[in-house]
């Protein structure tokens, strides 16, 4: 996961370990509420000016991303979804358009529920239009900033099999790649091999079959 999160913000590598936030670059990723956030904000720039004589970076807040079904969450609960956790279900170029479509002082829910269809499917349009050059320019914006970065390509698949088949195959089969495969390739016109899979659909199919198989709701399995 955390290779991944290198191409979500233009992020570079590194981590600070033992603690609740996590640093990738010039991104912040905490789990601090309003009030604390902004104190923490405010200590960032006295450090860098009282210790380093420098420059404090430029501070954008993003408001509260939650998960969608879930209650608000409390770090002192115990209960913080980062970056990564997301990552399992959604490629990273999509994390990167539910970002960049929204107003950074915007407050916005990532549903990971069985909307996750849904956003795949929208993803998967966009990208057609894209390429079909169907795109307005917000969208092209948008989209363009979510596929590239500064440093190269982000991370999607290349062959896109709907992320509703991958999904409903992999709960069928509780993950067998093989008989993903023999599943995906009855549903399109092409040919469909699990080795096809490992090699253009990723990290789709693995989203996919996490998804399967520990966030999909119990009553819609198979």
């Amino acid at each position: 996961v955390l290779h991944r999160l290198q191409g979500i913000f233009h992020m570079g590598a590194g981590a600070q370990a033992g603690g609740r936030h996590v640093l990738y670059g010039a991104i912040l990723c905490d789990d601090k509420g309003n009030a604390m956030r902004e104190q923490a904000a405010a200590h960032t720039k006295r450090v860098v000016r009282e210790v380093f004589d420098g420059v404090p970076p430029m501070y954008a807040e993003y408001k509260f991303v939650g998960i969608a079904g879930r209650t608000k969450m409390s770090s002192s609960a115990g209960e913080v979804v980062t970056p990564g956790t997301a990552l399992q279900i959604l490629e990273p170029a999509m994390l990167r358009w539910l970002y960049l479509r929204r107003k950074v002082n915007q407050t916005f829910s990532i549903d990971m529920g069985s909307n996750v269809i849904r956003t795949y499917d929208e993803w998967d349009r966009l990208a057609t239009r894209a390429e079909k050059g169907a795109l307005n320019e917000v969208e092209t914006y948008a989209y363009d900033h979510s596929v590239r970065t500064a440093d190269g390509e982000v991370e999607r698949s290349a062959f896109p099999v709907p992320f509703r088949v991958l999904s409903s195959a992999a709960d069928i089969t509780r993950g067998n790649e093989e008989q993903i495969a023999r599943i995906v390739d009855a549903h399109l016109d092409e040919e469909v091999t699990a080795a096809t899979l490992q090699e253009q659909a990723q990290p789709r199919l693995d989203c996919a079959v996490y998804w399967a198989l520990h966030v999909q709701p119990e009553d819609e399995r198979t």
